[in-house]
């Protein structure tokens, strides 16, 4: 078996057609590169089971129009799920389990009208 270890190179930003980007189970580290979330072809992010960091409200700014799958579970993201998750519309599937987010869980998320899954467990969250 074959796992990539290192960084995410700066220039994955530069395939600006760019619509499915999986790296799940590998050994990643550091953070997700923002000029990924400026690529709106995008419609799949896996980067499940790493060990990537970085702010949460930092990814969600950008909006990302066609992203249907944002899945960075079991990593070690912080921050809070700010209101910009809803800036993706499309999004069908949220997966951000065991990693270090925190805060409330936001009240936007309730707007994704295509929502069909969504796996916040093993984090520290704020009761309502």
């Amino acid at each position: 078996m074959l796992f990539f270890s290192g960084t995410i190179p700066e220039e994955t930003g530069n395939l600006h057609n760019l619509e499915l980007l999986h790296l799940e189970r590998n050994h990643l580290t550091g953070y997700i590169p923002e000029k990924i979330f400026n690529i709106s072809s995008l419609s799949e992010i896996v980067v499940q089971w790493n060990q990537l960091s970085g702010n949460l409200p930092s990814i969600f700014s950008y909006g990302l129009p066609n992203l249907q799958e944002l899945n960075l579970g079991h990593n070690f993201f912080s921050g809070e799920i700010t209101g910009f998750i809803s800036n993706s519309s499309k999004l069908a599937i949220i997966n951000l389990s065991s990693n270090n987010l925190s805060g409330r869980i936001p009240e936007s998320l309730g707007e994704l009208s295509f929502l069909q899954v969504l796996v916040l467990q093993d984090n520290n969250f704020e009761p309502t």
